[in-house]
């Protein structure tokens, strides 16, 4: 029964950028069902705070994520098999998986900078292929930060983001093949395959395709053809322009007349030496900061590459399984529910819970999709913290065990 003591705890999560803020307000004894709650994040004003150590952070949060991933696995088993008391076969295995990889995100806004692409600048702008373009808001700015919040939560949003990437990614091609005309013109020599920071030796296929598509010829023979290299030990190789899903457009050229390169130049768009960069490159916001928020200094080639970045950590994100928060909960049940998949162990495993196999000892009923798509939804939203509280207990040290009243302390603590 609830006493006469109110207590109200209040749990603070202190980020770099995004603070996460939860209130709880209840009388001593409820349960959890009954308390009142709350929670928020806040976002600091982007001159209040100074990244430092921006790349070791990133590499924490990679770490902290993978280990979250694996402990939230392993509990989900422990329940599954021990709560449960249901089989663990390799469909479960792969499916539960398959759903937990594909965790929501909230914060890949950390590594750019969202009020710098909600300030997107004309000149910049005029730049952007015409599948980028959006319209500017009543102030007349063009917004990419709301544009790419958009993209994102649409229902094809891997399509979308995969398609506008691409025509980056062509733009940034045509001005390393452009490049690579240049030197062979100007010095009859381009870069060595060892210094192609450029990436022109490891053309996308679909691009190549694209850039090749009027010069049928000269397509064919990059396809087909070989050609001999020196290695660094000074050794004669034979290997192919066509390496599969990448095309070494680099060594095509430098192992051809000047005329040969004239017509794949010949090809090309209008030149836009602003596109010249690696568009799979990492992006330093720190050391970038102060010219992308210039107005004195508006770097034209610097905001397309910081744009690029955002495009392509979003686009890495949604390829590997990684849904936006607002969606991913609705998209569990969503794929349990449906009865064709690709992927025979999850028909498999949506078929034996949508006809009811699963039915948890001490249960009248089966295991609901409804029922189901919430524990799994509830366990991905598990931090790092109360999972390495209920694992690093020394009686894991042989193997995970299963103690349900261990694990609601934690969890009650964690909540409440």
């Amino acid at each position: 029964m609830p006493g006469n003591l109110i207590i109200s705890p209040i749990s603070i999560d202190l980020g770099a950028k995004n603070t996460g803020v939860y209130f709880a307000h209840y009388p001593e004894g409820s349960s959890i069902e009954e308390i009142e709650k709350e929670g928020r994040v806040y976002q600091l004003e982007k001159d209040s705070y100074t990244l430092l150590m921006a790349h070791r952070t990133a590499r924490r949060h990679q770490r902290r994520g993978f280990d979250r991933r694996q402990m939230v696995k392993r509990l989900f088993k422990l329940i599954w098999e021990k709560h449960f008391g249901l089989e663990w076969d390799k469909n479960v295995q792969q499916t539960t998986s398959f759903l937990f990889n594909r965790r929501g995100f909230s914060f890949l806004t950390e590594e750019y900078d969202v009020e710098v692409l909600s300030r997107f600048p004309e000149e910049a702008y005029e730049q952007l292929p015409e599948q980028l373009k959006i319209d500017h808001d009543k102030s007349g700015l063009y917004n990419f930060a709301d544009a790419l919040s958009q993209w994102t939560n649409s229902d094809n949003a891997l399509e979308k983001i995969r398609g506008k990437f691409h025509r980056i990614l062509f733009k940034t091609y045509c001005e390393k093949i452009r490049k690579c005309w240049k030197d062979k013109t100007t010095n009859d020599q381009t870069v060595g395959e060892g210094r192609d920071s450029a990436k022109l030796g490891n053309t996308p296929k679909d691009i190549f395709e694209e850039l090749f598509q009027e010069l049928p010829e000269l397509k064919e023979r990059i396809e087909t053809e070989e050609y001999t290299f020196e290695n660094k030990r000074k050794e004669k190789v034979t290997a192919r322009y066509n390496r599969g899903e990448a095309i070494n457009v680099l060594s095509f050229v430098n192992n051809n007349s000047v005329d040969v390169a004239n017509k794949i130049v010949g090809k090309l768009p209008p030149e836009q030496t602003d596109w010249l960069f690696n568009p799979f490159a990492d992006f330093d916001l720190e050391k970038s900061k102060e010219r992308l928020t210039s107005p004195e200094n508006s770097n034209i080639k610097l905001h397309l590459q910081h744009l690029t970045f955002a495009l392509h950590k979003t686009l890495n994100e949604l390829q590997s399984g990684g849904r936006h928060r607002s969606n991913y909960f609705g998209e569990i049940e969503d794929v349990l529910k449906n009865e064709n998949h690709t992927h025979k162990y999850l028909e498999k495993f949506c078929a034996q819970l949508q006809s009811g196999r699963f039915k948890p000892q001490d249960s009248d009923s089966p295991l609901t999709v409804e029922a189901l798509a919430n524990l799994i939804g509830h366990l991905s939203n598990l931090e790092l913290k109360p999972l390495r509280k209920y694992f690093n207990d020394g009686k894991h040290k042989t193997g995970d065990l299963w103690c349900e009243e261990h694990l609601k302390k934690i969890l009650d603590s964690w909540v409440m």
